[in-house]
């Protein structure tokens, strides 16, 4: 019984772990109804420990964040598209070819099986998606791929990738990592996604300038995201962008997110995509190499 009741705590704890910051106002609105009931102290002592958890997280992802320096070198564009989505492939091509990213990572990319032939010209190298049941990641890249490995995470195919990049003119290439975790409130799966992105992670063993991306299910400042930034000195972007729900726009929930290590500064990041029929926003990064 205690270990069910501890497992439903956990559970409990991570759904509402990346709401944290949309929970501040309920908390102030509630210590507000408190004062009205003659409990001010109580009312205040409440907004006080609010203001704490608001400077922690924000000095947290301070310390975690990325500089933000040097001239752009790659533009990368995450982007989970959803498998339900009914786009037009030559549509969505359309709008990828204006985004004038080096490297296209999609996920859910069951609906842009025929988009690989739609940009052969500009993006002629490609891992992932080579049929429809397996349609899980997807990379294109104008660069040449070396090294390629892509693999199934839980019951799901294609959901985790690493490649390095062939970066021209003589530049250092880049190692690129991409997922899609399960919503980590999902007892079981979700420590075992977490352990083999670990893993992989571990056991890159290479010192080129690295990119991390992919759908987390979780903002900066959950439990998650502060573990495999943290352990593996992965650094945030200066400021994190809302990716879902869409309609939300800025008030909603940073869950994707591209972060670098090494050699590499992540110069902006900005969203990308609200038009394209998932309940993501995409996430477009220029990235310069600072050695």
């Amino acid at each position: 019984i205690g270990v069910v009741a501890g497992q439903y705590i956990t559970t409990q704890l991570r759904s509402f772990d990346s709401a944290r910051p949309h929970l501040l106002p309920v908390a102030i609105l509630l210590s507000g109804l408190i004062a009205l009931l003659g409990y001010w102290r109580l009312a205040l002592g409440s907004v006080g420990l609010a203001a704490v958890i608001v400077v922690c997280l924000v000095t947290d992802y301070q310390n975690r964040s990325d500089a933000g320096e040097g001239n752009p070198a790659l533009r990368v564009l995450w982007f989970n598209m959803q498998t339900s989505n009914r786009i037009a492939p030559a549509a969505l091509a359309g709008s990828l070819q204006q985004a004038a990213a080096d490297i296209i990572v999609l996920a859910e990319s069951r609906p842009a099986l025929n988009l690989p032939a739609l940009l052969s010209d500009t993006h002629p190298h490609r891992l992932g998606c080579d049929n429809r049941p397996s349609c899980g990641l997807l990379l294109l890249s104008r660069h040449p791929l070396k090294q390629p490995r892509i693999r199934p995470l839980s019951t799901r195919t294609q959901r985790l990738l690493r490649v390095n990049v062939d970066l021209p003119e003589d530049r250092q290439n880049i190692h690129l990592i991409a997922t899609h975790l399960i919503k980590p409130w999902i007892y079981g799966f979700a420590q075992t996604e977490e352990n083999t992105l670990h893993w992989a992670i571990s056991n890159a063993e290479n010192p080129a300038p690295t990119l991390l991306m992919g759908d987390f299910n979780a903002a900066p400042w959950s439990r998650r995201m502060r573990d495999s930034s943290g352990r593996f000195n992965f650094r945030h972007a200066k400021r994190p962008v809302a990716t879902r729900p869409v309609k939300a726009g800025t008030w909603g929930i940073p869950i994707d997110h591209i972060l670098v290590r090494g050699e590499a500064s992540i110069v902006s990041l900005i969203p990308w995509g609200a038009d394209l029929g998932s309940n993501h926003l995409g996430l477009i990064a220029e990235i310069a190499i600072t050695q």
